[in-house]
């Protein structure tokens, strides 16, 4: 099978959609061994998430024009399913266009940017494309992909009716957790994702201002959108605690994985995700999580490893009084316990078995699967 994943751009800033599409594209290369393309405007190496040698990326130049460049490859070889991640730019309108003109199956992604919260900001402009074009190339998809059946109820509910794929992210688990820090080292609550209005990093603050746990600091990491990290830093200043609360910028590889590893808390306070990878990765660190209703995470509290609470200040600081209270050794049994669905949910082999089989099945060559809602 040949599946040419089809994005914007794979910079490091686009965070989980970027990281998914890489992710996925390597172990449908090398674990399943068919042939994948990914299709993109490629920004520099050292802007880019890695991308596996197993997997071919065709650069369609900057500015991207995708629907040319999947025209020419389709011109020159098979291409069996196009998967389209993202909605909403110009590019991506074209290249559903194309997708259409060249009669190829079609699977779409829109990675959380159809759910309320997402809508609500910037909401007449959204509401503008949809009429415009946006419903159109959703529509004319074959198959939608939601990544959780949170994600799939939304779309329903915005009148889509095709097929929906529910497939969630997969996990690289990484090593076993490092050693406790020693018991003078003040413990880490981590938020790290993009410090952006929807992810409720100002909420953050000030529920972090009004608990103020002794003990404890918080860093906020992630890449910075429209400024708001200066918002955030503003913040910290007027609530007096930029002892207690560092902000940083992007993290990547190493940088990352330390981050991760020496935090004994993790905070995803969000308004809106349709799936919240950072969460995912953080389970697979073994650490304890506080997050929203705004995800789909609510078998944390089920499983004892964490909190769900609805996104506003009474709830979050409630959750946070009390996770800051628990012992070490409580916090690191709901980390142990967040690992173990992190390795037996949501292992790469299964996502991979799942969207190949949801493909076959939208190209006509295979039965239905459980995952594909019609």
């Amino acid at each position: 099978m040949h599946v040419v994943h089809v994005i914007s751009d794979v910079a490091r800033a686009g965070g989980g959609t970027s990281t998914f599409v890489a992710d996925l594209a390597r172990e449908q290369a090398r674990v399943v061994g068919d042939r994948i393309t990914i299709l993109c405007g490629r920004r520099g190496d050292d802007d880019t998430v890695p991308i596996d040698p197993a997997v071919r990326v065709v650069d369609a130049g900057r500015p991207p024009r995708l629907d040319a460049a999947l025209a020419g490859l389709a011109a020159r070889e098979r291409i069996d399913v196009v998967h389209v991640h993202g909605l909403w730019e110009p590019v991506i309108h074209a290249v559903c266009g194309a997708i259409r003109a060249l009669a190829i199956p079609q699977v779409t992604s829109p990675h959380g940017m159809l759910e309320p919260g997402a809508l609500a900001l910037k909401r007449w402009k959204k509401q503008a494309a949809l009429v415009l074009y946006q419903r159109g190339d959703l529509v004319g998809a074959d198959c939608l992909h939601a990544t959780a059946a949170e994600e799939a109820g939304n779309l329903r509910r915005l009148g889509l009716r095709q097929p929906i794929i529910v497939v969630p992210p997969g996990l690289d688990l990484p090593a076993e957790p490092a050693a406790p820090p020693a018991a003078s080292a003040p413990r880490v609550a981590l938020f790290f994702s993009r410090i952006t209005p929807k992810k409720n990093v100002l909420g953050l603050v000030g529920v972090w201002a009004a608990v103020r746990p002794a003990g404890w600091k918080l860093v906020i990491a992630g890449p910075d959108d429209g400024g708001h990290a200066d918002a955030v830093r503003a913040a910290v200043e007027r609530a007096g605690i930029a002892g207690d609360v560092t902000v940083l910028g992007p993290q990547y590889g190493a940088d990352k994985d330390r981050l991760f590893r020496g935090a004994a808390l993790f905070v995803l306070p969000s308004f809106s995700e349709n799936f919240g990878i950072v969460i995912l990765e953080a389970l697979g660190h073994a650490l304890p999580v506080i997050t929203t209703t705004g995800t789909p995470w609510q078998e944390l509290p089920r499983a004892g490893a964490g909190w769900w609470v609805d996104p506003d200040p009474a709830a979050l600081e409630r959750a946070l009084r009390e996770a800051v209270a628990r012992p070490d050794a409580e916090l690191r049994a709901m980390g142990e316990r967040g690992r173990v669905i992190a390795r037996e949910g949501y292992g790469w082999s299964g996502v991979t078995a799942r969207m190949r089989a949801a493909y076959a099945w939208a190209m006509g060559r295979g039965p239905k699967p459980e995952c594909v809602l019609l």
